[in-house]
């Protein structure tokens, strides 16, 4: 019987909490202004109308940094009681480049004043670290907990895309709809929802418990809804997910049935969109300025503080502020930067090499252990969450980053096979 303390169900909450911390409300909704009203009375909850294409209602927490903070005090409340500091500490070296590179983006942001970067960053560390601490018996518990907890997650996160996209759509013709209505799900992020689209295909394919017509009946409508999101990274995700199923995981012809039904329902909505998308690109082509745009510009700002400086980098949280100037210099003053929608960039240029090669260091150990510890459905989800992190900044996406690492050192845990277990 394993241990199913206390302690392992703390950490399951408050995961639980960070995952589903944000719901967008399309406008066009009249029948949900009162709920959405109702959730921004709510205390440390509020409710914005600046948020995607069309008109997306953003309800999220309002006060998210003392939100992560308490999160993080709590589950280190947690080790201090149960006497946990005096354990070893298992998955180590993974644990420690972790902690390094955090630890080099904390002294960063706290001498640049970035508040908000330095809570995530340490909510995400506390809760590996909560993890690790854990004895066999409860991480074996809390990895097949959280596998359950992504696939509750990942089915109301379709549904709720599905129900956005239907009242987003309205009054937008055809398939055109799909490029200027963008529903988040419950996450407010499009990309953020197809990687947990995709994370989710993963743990239903691979999930003992379903029946062939249920995994069936899941993995089309994550597909539906991956697709929905309009985030053109979802194709790739989705490729990604079926392709690590296939590799990783020995199965019956009836996993490769239902692989090739999901693969011909995104290649075909894919062909859809790409067909009405170029017209556009065409257009965008020929009135094409010198000017570099999108992610172009993201990139090229993003090298460019790099190479300026390669060490130290220009500060967590800097690019923002070198984004933003650089629209000042093209007469587009009032624009505010985002992220350079590329977490391996970020790194780069907020941290220089100095904390690049700890983040790198942690990304190849955590590899290594979960293939080693034959940790496949963790091993799976990473590999997505590393993929996405070439187009999305996932690493400052707290909810994410902290499901996604307490599972991989969930799946750390002393075991010849995790997977197998339920």
């Amino acid at each position: 019987m394993e241990e199913k303390t206390r302690y392992a169900k703390v950490v399951l909450v408050s995961v639980a909490l960070l995952f589903c911390c944000t719901i967008s409300i399309p406008a066009q909704a009249g029948s949900l202004s009162s709920l959405r009203k109702f959730l921004g009375s709510v205390p440390l909850v509020v409710s914005t109308d600046a948020v995607g294409s069309m008109a997306l209602t953003q309800v999220r927490y309002s006060l998210l940094t003392a939100f992560l903070v308490l999160v993080a005090a709590m589950l280190l409340l947690n080790i201090l009681i149960d006497g946990r500091l005096e354990k070893p500490l298992h998955g180590l070296p993974s644990m420690i480049c972790l902690i390094v590179f955090a630890a080099i983006a904390v002294v960063s942001g706290v001498y640049f004043k970035n508040i908000a970067d330095i809570a995530k960053l340490t909510v995400y560390v506390e809760v590996a670290l909560s993890v690790v601490w854990m004895s066999a018996g409860e991480r074996r518990f809390l990895y097949r907990s959280l596998l359950q907890l992504l696939v509750v997650v990942g089915v109301l996160n379709a549904l709720a895309t599905i129900a956005q996209f239907a009242v987003l759509s309205q009054g937008v013709g055809g398939v055109r709809a799909l490029r200027t209505a963008r529903p988040d799900g419950l996450f407010g992020d499009s990309i953020i929802s197809a990687l947990v689209c995709a994370m989710t295909m993963v743990a239903v394919l691979c999930r003992e418990g379903f029946s062939w017509k249920w995994k069936t009946v899941l993995v089309v409508l994550l597909s539906v809804a991956g697709v929905l999101t309009g985030a053109r990274s979802f194709y790739y995700l989705a490729a990604g997910a079926c392709a690590l199923v296939v590799v990783l995981f020995t199965r019956s012809s009836g996993v490769r049935a239902i692989l090739c039904c999901a693969v011909c329902i995104v290649g075909v909505s894919a062909i859809v969109v790409m067909v009405d998308r170029i017209s556009d690109f065409e257009m965008s082509v020929s009135s094409a300025s010198a000017t570099p745009t999108g992610r172009e510009l993201k990139t090229m700002l993003a090298l460019q503080e790099f190479e300026e400086h390669p060490v130290i980098g220009i500060g967590t949280g800097r690019y923002v502020r070198a984004e933003t100037n650089y629209y000042a210099t093209v007469l587009l003053k009032g624009t505010t930067g985002t992220n350079p929608h590329n977490i391996y960039l970020q790194v780069l240029c907020e941290n220089g090499v100095l904390g690049f090669i700890p983040f790198a260091g942690f990304v190849g150990l955590s590899l290594w252990g979960l293939w080693r510890k034959r940790a496949k459905q963790a091993l799976s989800v990473f590999v997505l969450f590393l993929i996405a992190g070439m187009t999305l900044g996932v690493l400052y996406s707290a909810s994410i980053a902290a499901f996604t690492f307490a599972l991989v050192f969930a799946g750390l845990a002393p075991s010849e096979s995790i997977d197998g277990e339920g």
